[in-house]
């Protein structure tokens, strides 16, 4: 059976999809004799891939019975890949790429910008066994990172005036991602409540903080909520203000990790700061092993890059202050 279509599909969270960017970005300019679609839990405009992959939930997907009965559920979809029919189904959900695996296994160590290069050699190595399409493996780890949207996907207005008549008035602008974490990456808590029950945001009024999650109410006018700028789902467009951003702060969820790109990674006036339990998962898709075991994040002539696992309020207030004088 020739192959006529791939549908890629994930069934985890949201920073899941954003670290699979690079890798699709990187394989699907060679595919455009074929049909492409990405399959996923979520809303279907949360994250943008290029303009030649169709992105749909299982209930969308134009054969939902043909991924119904060869996939079933996708998130509990336990293999790399299957064929059905003219279809190619490829998982993306790294924690099923075999060196990525062996690797987490032996080390500890979450998702690096190596990891997703070698889950792009695995994925490539799937297609070329059902097609005869050449695809060239990456020889460098920058290729499969991901990359930031070049424009938003929607409110264009909204997010133009932002970027370029609101933002320019401030001499520092922090995005903050502070919502709900999925994954068990750190305890709830919101930075932004944190911030301002600490005073930050009223001290720094030439500092404008941008929030990805609400927070407690404050009468400054220094701090703005994106959901205000433009209505959820909102990912795509975190991830093209954050280009003009000076300071990042993730806690390796969806928002943070929309904006964990490598134009951001390799924007050496910016800096990152990642609060996780773990190093091992700090600043995930752009750490290298060796940063991680050595603790030697931003020393690649790199954006400045903070790791803490240590989340009382005033370590918080004062890591960020740090960055804002």
């Amino acid at each position: 059976m020739t192959i006529s279509k791939i549908v890629f599909f994930n069934g985890h969270q949201h920073g899941d999809l954003a670290n699979n960017r690079g890798v699709v970005n990187y394989i699907t300019p060679y595919l455009k004799e074929l049909d492409l679609f990405c399959v996923h839990m979520k809303n279907p405009d949360s994250i943008y891939f290029n303009d030649n992959v169709k992105i749909h939930n299982p209930s969308t997907y134009p054969d939902s019975k043909l991924l119904s009965t060869h996939i079933g559920h996708i998130k509990f979809c336990g293999f790399q890949s299957t064929v059905a029919n003219d279809t190619l189904f490829i998982n993306l959900w790294i924690g099923l790429s075999p060196s990525f695996k062996d690797n987490r296994k032996d080390t500890g160590i979450g998702i690096t910008r190596q990891s997703l290069m070698n889950q792009t050699i695995e994925i490539i190595n799937i297609i070329k066994q059902h097609t005869n399409i050449e695809i060239p493996y990456p020889t460098d780890a920058k290729q499969t990172m991901p990359s930031s949207i070049k424009h938003p996907t929607k409110n264009h207005k909204e997010i133009e005036h932002f970027t370029q008549k609101v933002l320019p008035n401030y001499r520092k602008k922090i995005l903050i991602s502070n919502g709900h974490v999925e994954s068990c990456q750190c305890p709830p808590f919101n930075i932004g409540d944190l911030l301002i029950q600490g005073g930050i945001v009223q001290k720094y009024r030439d500092v404008l903080f941008i929030l990805t999650a609400e927070s407690q109410q404050t009468s400054s006018n220094n701090i703005v909520l994106i959901n205000n700028i433009v209505p959820i789902p909102n990912l795509n467009e975190i991830d093209y203000i954050s280009r003009y951003c000076d300071v990042l702060i993730t806690r390796a969820s969806g928002p943070g990790c929309m904006f964990s790109t490598q134009e951001n990674f390799y924007d050496t006036s910016k800096t990152f700061i990642s609060f996780t339990t773990n190093k091992n998962i700090a600043l995930e898709a752009l750490s290298s092993v060796d940063a991680i075991k050595n603790e030697s994040w931003g020393n690649e002539n790199t954006a400045k890059m903070i790791w803490s696992n240590n989340f009382s309020s005033n370590n918080i207030c004062s890591i960020i202050e740090k960055t804002i004088i």
